[in-house]
């Protein structure tokens, strides 16, 4: 299975050495079975993940008690980027089907901005589609 670059290549097209980068960030990967909380909101952040395959839902706590999902994922998303920021997560991230993430820790995404500024716009702009 290859993985799903379409969402970065959509405004960047990648380049041998930037196709290498983002190849990288499955060499972690980890199978989750749906209805796993990958990180519940009020967590550490500690990075982001990158969803190779499912669907894993997005879903912040309401004022009275209920959750609502903000956001659907489709594989080639990458997930919490709207946490990056944060010290403690903003949303829940959890399984809606069985799902295959890569996590990608905060000092390789601080390591891509400094190093790879093609390939953070790609996935800056990509986040931001979303």
């Amino acid at each position: 299975m290859l993985p799903p670059y379409h969402r970065l290549e959509e405004f960047v097209p990648l380049t041998p050495a930037e196709t290498r980068i983002a190849e990288g960030w499955t060499s972690s990967k980890r199978s989750v079975k749906r209805r796993h909380i990958i990180r519940r909101e009020g967590d550490q952040v500690a990075g982001v993940f990158f969803l190779l395959a499912g669907w894993v839902g997005s879903s912040v706590m309401l004022r009275d008690g209920r959750r609502q999902i903000v956001k659907v994922h489709l594989p080639g998303d990458m997930l919490g980027f709207p946490s990056l920021s944060l010290v403690h997560a903003g949303e829940t991230l959890e399984a809606l089907t069985d799902a295959v993430i890569c996590p990608i820790p905060n000092a390789a995404i601080g390591k891509l901005l400094m190093d790879n500024p093609r390939l953070a716009t790609g996935l800056f702009l990509s986040t931001q589609k979303e």
